[in-house]
């Protein structure tokens, strides 16, 4: 972390969103507590960052700008992250947890130093298949060169479903999510889109005989929603991030 002159420097904010009102801080320079009101319950349930309105007093060694992890077709995961400032920033290690507890390096990628500029990195992960999982963590461990670090948040990727299930990908989605079925569709079928709260967002027929069934998110705000699939006596519910 960098060196923290005074805690009501910090502030929390979401990464392309600003909500709630800042709240006042306590505890300690070098174990701050950092409020923020006005908050509905679904906000809540988003990640935040933490910033600083003095980059002199209180100087960060990164300021996060967004990080994702999207599942590819052929089963790999593909990292995005973005700073809007890096301050003493060494570089990234990629670590991964198949269970949310224990944690392995499996990359470094290089940062940019010092800067005020927005930096773009990327990074994928194409061991997926040697592991019998359903779920990948991911984090990025940021180091100082002074070897102190910093940890983004977590991101899930769901792997894969139960034997005739289905696949979901990309998850996060932006644009469209397609929905693969392991075998072609017996019967007629559905797929709802709900928010946390079960309230429906959008729904959509699935034909018979299908092996792929795309659906459209672009107009749907950003947040994690509820996927519900079925098909006959069959069911599935997946977890979906909207961008």
């Amino acid at each position: 972390m960098g060196i923290i002159g005074d805690v009501g420097d910090l502030t929390l904010t979401q990464a392309n969103s600003v909500v709630g009102s800042a709240g006042t801080n306590g505890g300690t320079t070098s174990n701050p507590i950092i409020r923020r009101t006005g908050l509905t319950l679904s906000e809540i349930s988003n990640d935040f960052y933490v910033g600083s309105i003095d980059a002199i007093s209180s100087p960060l060694p990164v300021t996060w700008l967004s990080f994702r992890a999207a599942l590819t077709e052929d089963g790999n995961a593909n990292l995005f992250w973005s700073t809007a400032s890096e301050s003493n920033n060494e570089g990234f290690d990629i670590q991964r947890s198949l269970n949310g507890r224990n944690w392995e390096t499996i990359g470094f990628v290089a940062g940019a130093g010092t800067t005020s500029e927005v930096q773009s990195y990327t990074y994928t992960d194409n061991s997926l298949s040697t592991f019998n999982s359903q779920l990948a963590y991911y984090r990025l461990q940021q180091r100082d060169f002074d070897g102190t670090t910093d940890y983004s948040p977590v991101r899930v990727l769901e792997l894969s479903g139960e034997a005739g299930g289905i696949r979901v990908f990309p998850n996060p989605a932006s644009e469209v999510v397609t929905i693969a079925f392991s075998e072609p569709t017996e019967s007629r079928g559905s797929v709802k889109l709900l928010t946390q709260n079960n309230r429906l967002i959008v729904e959509q027929v699935i034909a018979p005989q299908t092996t792929e069934h795309q659906l459209r998110v672009a107009p749907v705000p950003s947040g994690t929603y509820i996927l519900k699939v079925k098909v006959g006596n069959k069911e599935w519910t997946k977890r979906l991030v909207v961008e």
